[in-house]
């Protein structure tokens, strides 16, 4: 239970600074701050993006037929699982891929995340803070052998804290979400 509190406590964290950020990012929007609808791109806001997905398509058949004989020069090498050198991927011109750079990769898994799942409709700490009254009401003395495992009493209080701030938090950032939502709807 001392990690479960701990892990609650970091899940915490970082999501009052996310809530935070985006109250700020609202308030400086309100202010009157240049925002991405401001700045002097225009219309050319995505013609990058365009543009690269223009780029990585072949202009012709001469081209397909130049990635073809790569390729199957290639893929004898492929096929037996060994990675490429870095002379090879000179050789062919090819680019080595990298998370790193994956602007549609989002770490904290937003609304904004191509990376959806069933499982974002639920909230952690809300789902830990149910489960264990359930545990609670259930079996009384399994729950407090449990809860006994938190031996520091800052610790404690903080987790019950955390717990019981839950609905406070989800409807906090809620709130924030619609607000962002109706500010890029009237953009």
């Amino acid at each position: 239970m001392n990690q479960i509190s701990l892990l609650a406590k970091k899940m915490h964290t970082d999501r009052i600074e996310v809530i935070k950020e985006n109250e700020e990012a609202l308030a400086e929007e309100d202010d009157g701050a240049v925002t991405d609808s401001d700045d002097e791109l225009g219309d050319d806001i995505g013609n990058e993006a365009t543009d690269q997905i223009e780029d990585d398509v072949p202009d012709s058949d001469e081209e397909w037929k130049e990635q073809q004989k790569v390729y199957a020069k290639l893929a004898p090498k492929l096929n037996t699982g060994k990675a490429l050198t870095k002379e090879e991927i000179d050789e062919f011109k090819l680019e080595q891929d990298s998370d790193d750079d994956d602007s549609d990769y989002d770490f904290a898994g937003g609304d904004d995340s191509i990376y959806d799942s069933r499982l974002d409709d639920y909230d952690e700490l809300k789902v830990l803070k149910e489960s264990l009254e359930a545990v609670s009401q259930s079996n009384p003395a399994l729950f407090q052998r449990a809860f006994s495992g938190i031996t520091d009493p800052q610790q404690k209080q903080q987790f019950e804290e955390i717990l019981n701030g839950v609905e406070g938090m989800i409807a906090k950032e809620k709130a924030l979400r619609t607000q962002i939502t109706d500010k890029a709807k009237a953009d």
